[in-house]
């Protein structure tokens, strides 16, 4: 059911970061340099972006107090939108001005791999990070081992789970009264 909750908050999630980012690509776009744009951006839009997730948090909050049926279907969907969207405020008001005052930092020296668009240059950071990692990888052989070992258990876990729920009846949410 949680899997549901984050389902819905997702559009709620994307929309504190793209506010956030508008507004710093707009004062970047208009001439301030990228950490000033955005520092200015972020604190231009950040009590608009307070006041939605707050009011997010409001309405289901609640929730987490109904008791009976309704309270065991709709407890977690409420709760995994109202910390979905709290992290969101946390990521959008940290996180994403770091990050966009990186990418749209001094587009002249191009500091990821020349490039000097802000997607191009997190491409080509995504690219290098991944090709980092395999490179690491396949420097030894007990990494790959272990790195197949760590993917088999986490995928063998969560199988043998939905094996045994299917096996027993076993279910995770039960009405009793």
């Amino acid at each position: 059911i949680s899997l549901a909750g984050m389902a819905f908050a997702v559009g709620m999630l994307v929309d504190n970061a793209v506010v956030v980012l508008e507004s710093i690509f707009t004062r970047w776009k208009a001439g301030e340099d990228a950490r000033t744009a955005a520092v200015r951006g972020a604190g231009q839009v950040w009590g608009a972006v307070l006041a939605s997730t707050l009011t997010t948090v409001a309405v289901f909050l609640p929730v987490l107090f109904v008791r009976q049926e309704a309270g065991q279907l709709f407890g977690d969907i409420a709760l995994a939108i109202s910390a979905a969207v709290l992290l969101s405020l946390v990521v959008s008001v940290l996180v994403v001005p770091v990050a966009a005052a990186w990418l749209l930092g001094d587009t002249r020296r191009g500091r990821v791999g020349g490039a000097t668009d802000p997607a191009a240059r997190l491409g080509a950071a995504f690219t290098a990070g991944v090709v980092g990692l395999d490179r690491y990888l396949l420097g030894r052989r007990w990494r790959q081992l272990a790195a197949a070992g760590g993917i088999g258990l986490r995928c063998g876990g969560s199988t043998s789970i939905q094996i045994e729920q299917r096996l027993t009846g076993w279910k995770t949410i039960g009405f009793t009264e």
